[in-house]
């Protein structure tokens, strides 16, 4: 089920965000008249997993550094160790606090932008909304050695030649959901395609 975190009438339309409850990350969803926008990033996953890490960059750099001695009075180690190690693990723990990627389907411009970045849009990709004429939505079963049997469900806008990655919710009525407000907002067709295809 998804979870309305909040609802409220902006100038030209209707604003309003969700929060898919089996997400890691926070996933926004904005709609107003011409504008449909899913945000996705941060959540207490990945800050539980990027704060460690980033604090053990900085503890190598620094240590590499001169900066903090250990008990033991062994010297700092070389530094390609430093560098490799400690740029590894700071760079690793900024990405996952701080890596943002949103999906913007403006329907004025005719245009459907994904982007990714750190704090910034970094990488980006333009689409034509003109060359896609459905939503389809899958079934795909996944097993890891900790879930056994996890299903998801990809969200993706469709044509015959290709297809954009939307979203992937595990729970399947938020699935639906978001993918019937999509098709909605597009006036286009949605597909429910249970091979997982």
């Amino acid at each position: 089920m998804i979870g309305v975190a909040a609802c409220a009438r902006g100038l030209g339309g209707a604003v309003m965000q969700y929060r898919l409850p089996d997400e890691s990350m926070t996933h926004t969803i904005t709609i107003d008249d011409d504008v449909w926008q899913k945000r996705s990033g941060g959540g207490w996953l990945v800050v539980a997993v990027g704060l460690p890490a980033l604090l053990v960059g900085v503890g190598i750099l620094l240590y590499g550094m001169g900066m903090i001695t250990l008990a033991g009075g062994a010297g700092p180690p070389p530094w390609a160790v430093t560098l490799g190690f400690g740029g590894l693990f700071t760079a690793g723990g900024v990405v996952l606090m701080f890596g943002r990627s949103a999906v913007v389907i403006d329907r004025r411009a005719g245009t459907v932008v994904k982007w990714w970045g750190v704090f910034l849009p970094v990488f980006r990709k333009t689409y034509h909304l003109a060359d896609y004429d459905r939503v389809v939505m899958s079934e795909v079963w996944r097993s890891t050695r900790h879930e056994p049997g996890l299903s998801v469900h990809p969200i993706r806008l469709t044509s015959d030649r290709d297809s954009i990655h939307i979203a992937q919710p595990r729970d399947k009525a938020a699935a639906h959901r978001l993918a019937k407000e999509l098709a909605h907002f597009l006036e286009i067709s949605l597909v429910e395609d249970s091979t997982g295809g």
